[in-house]
């Protein structure tokens, strides 16, 4: 209530207080790094991540959170580090890959987030969006051979699913006058 009464410090007081009182606690940990991040006190509210993170049995958002604050408090390699070991064993994240995009981005490094996207077209085909980002990394790096590769396949797995999509329209509506003609 207090932080959206635009009283920020006052709130984060309230929750080291609460923190004080039950430091075990998951969820007082993840919201005190919520409001550190809205303060942009990146670096504190990276810590707060890690410790709700060290709390729960396994939150892969706590990472994600971590991960991001370490990045915008200036610390990428620590980022990256952090995002490249979950991708070890959570390929299908989008929000790993929407971050370890950002890294690379910011560090101009185009072929590693190239290459952290092809890894994820090739274990997730069916998400358009991410065939776009691979389409404009592979663009951004250079490489407009792959770049047009990469739009040729995105094309066919959007069109896949348009043709899925008129399927299930078709047979629905069939449905309806086959429900229509029998009363």
């Amino acid at each position: 209530a207090n932080w959206k009464l635009g009283k920020g410090k006052r709130a984060i007081a309230f929750i080291n207080k609460a923190i004080e009182l039950e430091p075990e606690k998951v969820r007082y940990h993840q919201w005190r790094g919520q409001m550190l991040e809205k303060s942009k006190r990146y670096a504190d509210a990276a810590g707060s991540y890690k410790k709700a993170r060290e709390l729960a049995d396994f939150r892969i958002d706590f990472y994600i959170a971590e991960a991001r604050c370490r990045r915008q408090a200036g610390e990428t390699d620590t980022a990256a580090e952090i995002l490249e070991t979950l991708r070890q064993t959570h390929r299908s994240n989008i929000g790993i890959y929407n971050e370890l995009r950002k890294i690379y981005e910011e560090a101009d490094q185009f072929k590693d987030a190239v290459a952290a996207f092809e890894d994820f077209v090739q274990v997730n085909p069916y998400r358009y969006q991410s065939w776009i980002a691979l389409v404009q990394l592979c663009e951004a790096s250079g490489d407009n051979r792959r770049a047009e590769w990469a739009r040729r396949r995105g094309r066919r797995t959007h069109s896949f699913f348009d043709e899925l999509l008129m399927v299930a329209q078709i047979k629905k509506e069939k449905k309806k006058k086959d429900a229509v003609e029998k009363s």
